[in-house]
């Protein structure tokens, strides 16, 4: 198991997840128009109600914060791919 902080900010009506591993920023900056996809990651990698619970709370008081997820480690590496995917090539 990987820990992962998933640090959520709304932003112009959108929010905005960077997904942090200590102090090293994986896998790509996500942009959802709405919280299900938000959701729907504390789901796959199940956390507690307490997490959605802390979830909510963020979204309607619109302000930023983080919340810790425990990814298997097949969900660390599809994450981290997806960072390499979009790196431009060359130099």
């Amino acid at each position: 198991m990987r820990q992962i902080s998933m640090h959520v900010v709304e932003l112009m009506w959108t929010y905005h997840v960077t997904f942090l591993e200590g102090n090293r920023q994986v896998g790509k900056k996500l942009t959802f128009q709405t919280d299900d996809k938000l959701y729907e990651i504390l789901r796959r990698c199940h956390n507690p109600i307490e997490d959605h619970n802390h979830l909510e709370r963020m979204l309607v008081e619109r302000r930023p914060g983080q919340i810790k997820l425990r990814m298997t480690d097949e969900q660390y590496f599809k994450l981290f791919q997806s960072e390499r995917k979009h790196k431009p090539r060359g130099g």
